[in-house]
């Protein structure tokens, strides 16, 4: 384990590789680092049928910055597919290691609030 910012951050190795060691950041510092962010869409079913809650993904975010692999860790089915859809399109800030850009495993959790009522309109 290695100290970053006072949080604990794990060394494992990355999916594919033998031979290169991989970071795993918690959620809240790799938050910080994000320039873009896409906000899903609410699938239409899953508002019709109000479903809500959270959907976790494990995310794989390259030296670059950019989101290269999202698994879904929970959520509703109806959910995850548009929450994964947006993080993949999300840029991060390369994050420096040793002076060295490298890729970041961690987590992200996508909200899906009970979708609003639609307005209606005012009586003359």
């Amino acid at each position: 384990m290695v100290g970053v910012f006072g949080l604990f951050v794990a060394m494992t190795m990355a999916p594919g590789s033998a031979a290169e060691p991989l970071l795993r950041l918690p959620e809240l510092l790799m938050e910080r680092r994000l320039l873009v962010r896409v906000e899903p869409e609410y699938p239409p079913l899953a508002r019709a049928w109000r479903i809500t809650g959270d959907v976790r993904l494990q995310v794989l975010i390259s030296r670059t910055g950019a989101v290269t692999r999202v698994r879904v860790v929970s959520g509703h089915p109806l959910l995850t597919r548009a929450a994964t859809r947006a993080v993949r399109s999300w840029l991060y800030s390369p994050f420096q290691h040793r002076g060295e850009s490298v890729d970041v495993l961690t987590f992200v959790t996508i909200s899906f609030p009970p979708p609003r009522p639609a307005p209606t309109a005012a009586l003359a």
